[in-house]
């Protein structure tokens, strides 16, 4: 078994999903971005459950190994009660603009702009996901994730 398909059994066996792709790489930083949970909050809650060694840079991969955990029963922990904001994979955001993904994503459309131009890429609502994306030589997904704030 590969470390992918690991990182695959250690979320279907604990019966859930993860909130984005290969949720189990990210940083702690990095995921409460992209699921829109305040840093301060993760770590409470991870704290708060008892799980020890967490800070900004860990991964849930390695957090989860460091307590004898699952990257799902890391997850559960670090999420608490939050209602975490999770990117569907395979949106279709290539055929999508970036107000369509702003407002599916319910991303306030200037501040989604304004993301993209501190990353580089310039765009409009009107501006289609897969031609920014290709300008860039990224993928759709890599955009949106710019898009949240990850």
């Amino acid at each position: 078994m590969d470390l992918g398909d690991r990182a695959k059994a250690s979320w279907s066996a604990g019966g859930g999903e993860p909130p984005v792709p290969h949720a189990e790489l990210l940083s702690m930083e990095r995921l409460a971005a992209t699921t829109q949970i305040p840093l301060d909050r993760v770590l409470a809650n991870l704290a708060a459950a008892g799980v020890r060694g967490a800070d900004p840079r860990t991964t849930l991969a390695a957090l989860a190994s460091a307590n004898g955990l699952t990257p799902q029963q890391a997850w559960e922990k670090l999420k608490g009660q939050e209602k975490p904001k999770e990117i569907p994979a395979g949106g279709g955001y290539g055929s999508k603009t970036v107000g369509d993904v702003c407002g599916q994503l319910e991303i306030p459309l200037d501040e989604g702009l304004a993301r993209l131009r501190a990353s580089g890429f310039e765009a409009s609502a009107s501006t289609p996901m897969k031609d920014l994306a290709d300008r860039h030589d990224r993928r759709p997904h890599d955009l949106v994730q710019i898009l949240v704030g990850a």
